[in-house]
């Protein structure tokens, strides 16, 4: 601002600072503008970044869970196959059946039956709970004792 008497130079002086005010604000506005339009650039990339790395990661993860449940259902299927090649070879010998009856109970275990239920299947009668003996003094004898009196 210049030191004048003359009001007219004065309001000219003041009207010229507010020109130039004005234009540092637009200059100022505009860099504003230009970094939030450049911030919401970066926060889109890198919303996109993190949505791919997300869905990269659901699909990694349902790879190893998918290769997890084929694990275990092969190892299932190994323990049961182990398990009656070690047991069904036993069933005949234990119940004195011939080869045509231990591999029809073999098969029928071997598919998750029970050995009972696959000699109920070959129509034998299957082997019933050996009921518990009481042992002396206990109160399972005790309460037999009283039944029978």
């Amino acid at each position: 601002m210049t030191n004048t008497s003359n009001p007219v130079e004065v309001l000219n002086a003041h009207l010229a600072e507010l020109a130039s005010a004005k234009s540092l604000y637009g200059e100022a506005a505009d860099a504003l503008a230009e970094a939030t339009a450049e911030s919401d650039k970066t926060v889109a990339q890198a919303d996109a970044r993190g949505k791919a790395e997300v869905a990269e990661a659901k699909v990694r993860a349902a790879a190893l869970i998918d290769a997890a449940k084929k694990s275990a259902a092969a190892e299932l299927s190994a323990a049961k196959t182990n398990r009656a090649e070690h047991l069904n070879p036993r069933i005949g010998e234990v119940n004195g059946l011939g080869g045509e009856y231990a591999a029809a109970i073999q098969a029928a275990v071997s598919t998750g039956w029970s050995t009972p239920a696959a000699l109920r299947g070959l129509g034998f009668d299957a082997p019933k709970p050996i009921k518990p003996v009481p042992v002396p003094g206990s109160d399972a004898e005790n309460h037999d004792q009283e039944r029978a009196a």
